[in-house]
């Protein structure tokens, strides 16, 4: 990027990386590695954080064995079970990738409820030198202090438990006239709290009765099927941008934390999975459509982000509706769900 900037008619001391959902775990776990010191100046991360657990693989080397059994590369030594996953085509990898999550869920003893990424980055020591969360709890690590040198956006929508409706196909749990209660507290609940450093009956039930909805007739099935996507869009991203965004601004005087939400649904034929007709707002991933289709919001998009050439550090220098900056106390957000004027 730095050798390329001018051809894009950039600015070495003015780049930014920004990624949506996996995309946001590799830039968040970019802004905390050590090695990328002064090579970017603003990270904008979209539905992802380094805190979720999804990002880190914590058991690498059974991944790799789960790999050979099922790609035939099983090999007494391990210098030759390597070379034979290396000889693998990326078709091959991807076909059983399904298979590997599913094993992978089991291995870990994961409730499928608990999502998880099979492929994924592990700490190295190098570029990611140990665990995000113990990282940035050090205010004396290279790590801590990277990260609050960097401008910071966070942005999540308002439904990005839309990636729910995929494990509950798994789960083989009907919702196309909503989710009972009875599948929160017993199937899901569950999930959500393993893994989590507390009891895990007492979390599963505190979790229930947080986002639980009496049952009843059709609407309660309905309010709690949209309440069960809150639960996993809470828990797998709002929480976590949200103590990403506390560290980042917390009394950093030099760099600017902004989060905003994106509330605007997309076309129902280009949501990533088929969604009941109760579903409403935003899907994980709706504002790429936006973005990069050439819709009148991603024009504001390109002005806010600071994409567009010539485009000012701060998104309130232009005369737009104003978006304050993010604080530990007051935590503000700007909503884009219709075209800012």
């Amino acid at each position: 990027m730095d050798q390329r900037q001018h051809s894009f008619c950039g600015a070495a001391s003015s780049i930014k990386i920004f990624g949506e959902s996996a995309g946001a775990f590799s830039v968040c776990l970019l802004a905390i590695s050590p090695l990328n010191k002064n090579l970017f100046q603003r990270v904008i991360a979209q539905s992802g954080s380094s805190l979720v657990d999804m990002a880190i693989s914590k058991s690498p080397p059974n991944l790799v064995l789960l790999y050979s059994k099922l790609l035939n590369c099983a090999k007494p030594s391990t210098l030759n079970m390597v070379e034979c996953l290396r000889g693998k085509s990326a078709k091959e990898l991807q076909d059983v990738y399904d298979l590997i999550v599913l094993e992978y869920w089991k291995m870990n003893s994961y409730h499928p409820a608990y999502s998880d990424i099979a492929l994924k980055p592990t700490v190295d020591g190098e570029l990611i030198p140990d665990e995000p969360l113990k990282l940035l709890s050090d205010s004396s690590s290279a790590s801590y202090k990277l990260f609050r040198s960097l401008d910071f956006i966070v942005r999540t929508t308002n439904m990005e438990g839309s990636l729910l409706i995929g494990i509950l196909s798994i789960l083989n749990i009907n919702i196309t006239n909503g989710i009972s209660t009875n599948v929160l507290c017993d199937q899901l609940s569950p999930g959500f709290a393993y893994g989590k450093k507390y009891n895990l009956k007492l979390s599963s039930q505190k979790i229930c009765k947080q986002y639980a909805v009496k049952d009843g007739n059709t609407s309660k099935l309905i309010e709690q099927g949209k309440q069960i996507f809150n639960l996993y869009g809470d828990d797998l991203f709002v929480s976590r941008a949200i103590a990403l965004l506390n560290i980042h601004s917390n009394q950093n005087q030099q760099r600017n934390s902004f989060q905003y939400l994106f509330s605007k649904a997309i076309p129902r034929h280009l949501e990533l999975f088929p969604v009941p007709t109760w579903f409403e707002g935003s899907s994980h991933g709706a504002e790429l459509f936006y973005l990069f289709t050439g819709y009148q919001l991603s024009t504001i998009f390109l002005v806010y982000r600071g994409l567009k050439k010539k485009s000012a550090l701060n998104p309130n220098a232009r005369d737009m509706t104003y978006w304050p900056k993010f604080t530990n106390k007051e935590k503000d957000y700007l909503d884009l769900d219709q075209i800012i004027v």
